[in-house]
């Protein structure tokens, strides 16, 4: 009988270790930097085997299917670098002499993205708009492409292209923001960053104009105040005048009201010169010009008055004839005058008389002009007179008048 063998012993270890707790990076990380220190609690072998390692799983799915690495390590750290941006998820798990796993830590993301966001699209206010409010609400988007999301926005607002002068800045997670500015001419910029800290460049630049000043106001030249004509196509003009805000003057607005308080516009014509022409109805009209500047603002000249008239005046014959001879300048004309139209008329300027010595069979004139023609009234009258029926006489012409008959 031989001798008995070596003795060999036998662990037999069924627990498995403690659970480790996962320490950083923390929970939903998200961070441009690819390199990363992965860290967890250090934890005891509950059974006799002793703890072998940890294992260290990544992956970019929630069920680690598949896994985008796995590492077992002694030590309770690891490095690794995370080449592509995207979220990942990551657990721990010890691992003992007999092969007993833990139970799984709990799973932890970490979101690393490099890609920097979209440039920034701007939307409002639009490239050289002008307007007369002072608050000022600005829109604009982007996209990330990165899995970080945007964080937030940059907007800046400057008064020199260059933007070496910021006149307001702001940090805001919206695409709108509103604020309040004085008159000026600004331009505006806006960058994006996302929550891993990449940064779109800066988008274009918008002009933008705040003129809350009405431009000058102009001076009617033609036709003069108080013309009256019977010319029915009539040219208006006016001075040029500039802005008194930094928009700069757009145009011109001609009005012609038959009402002095323009409660009704008659006649409208908007132009970029100084001069305008319209026909005109036969009226009394009132006319003035509005100048309007890109921001909406504008200013009214004061109103001038003009008249068109095409009727003549009526002349009514009061008397069948005057056949009386006369030694003496005492005969009496009854012959009276009125304008037409009645209302909104030029009025009656004057009225003249001229001494013939005879006539046509039609009752024209014909022969010698004994005399000039000869005033019966004129513009002592009041203004806009409309009918004149004084009885008058020729008395300034009396001598020279021919024997025999004459004809007035």
């Amino acid at each position: 009988m031989s001798g008995w063998s070596s003795v060999w012993s036998v662990q037999v270890d069924t627990t498995p270790p403690i659970a480790t707790t996962l320490s950083s990076p923390l929970d939903g990380l998200t961070t441009n930097y690819t390199e990363q220190t992965f860290n967890w609690t250090t934890v005891l072998d509950l059974g006799p085997g002793g703890l072998s390692h940890y294992k260290l799983e990544l992956s970019t799915m929630p069920s680690f299917v598949p896994l985008w690495y796995s590492s077992s390590v002694v030590s309770n750290t690891l490095t690794y670098n995370l080449i592509n941006s995207s979220t990942y998820y990551w657990r721990v798990f010890a691992v003992d002499r007999a092969n007993n796993f833990s139970t799984i830590s709990a799973t932890f993301t970490i979101v690393i993205d490099t890609i920097s966001p979209n440039v920034p699209t701007l939307i409002k206010p639009l490239n050289n708009m002008a307007t007369n409010q002072t608050l000022i609400v600005f829109e604009y988007s982007s996209v990330d492409i990165g899995p970080a999301g945007i964080k937030d926005y940059t907007l800046e607002i400057s008064t020199t292209s260059i933007f070496d002068v910021i006149w307001h800045s702001t940090i805001t997670s919206s695409v709108f923001y509103s604020t309040t500015l004085p008159q000026n001419i600004y331009w505006w910029r806006v960058r994006t960053s996302d929550h891993a800290g990449n940064y779109s460049l800066w988008s274009s630049t918008r002009r933008f104009v705040v003129d809350v000043s009405s431009p000058q106001i102009t001076t009617l030249v033609f036709p003069a105040n108080d013309t009256r004509t019977n010319i029915t196509s009539l040219t208006f003009q006016w001075n040029s005048v500039s802005d008194i805000g930094p928009a700069g003057v757009e145009h011109y607005e001609l009005q012609i009201s038959t009402d002095s308080n323009f409660g009704i516009i008659n006649y409208s014509s908007v132009t970029l010169n100084i001069q305008a022409t319209q026909s005109l109805l036969e009226g009394r009209y009132y006319w003035r010009v509005k100048t309007k500047d890109f921001a909406g603002n504008y200013s009214v000249s004061t109103s001038s008055e003009v008249t068109v008239d095409t009727t003549p005046p009526h002349i009514v014959d009061n008397q069948p004839g005057d056949d009386v001879w006369y030694q003496a300048a005492t005969a009496v004309y009854n012959v009276d005058f009125f304008d037409r139209p009645s209302v909104n008329g030029a009025g009656l300027d004057y009225a003249e008389y001229i001494v013939y010595s005879s006539t046509n069979p039609d009752g024209t004139q014909a022969g010698q002009a004994l005399t000039s023609w000869q005033k019966i009234f004129d513009l002592s009258l009041p203004s806009r007179t409309t009918y004149y029926t004084d009885n008058w006489d020729i008395s300034p012409v009396w001598d020279s008048l021919q024997q025999g008959y004459n004809f007035v």
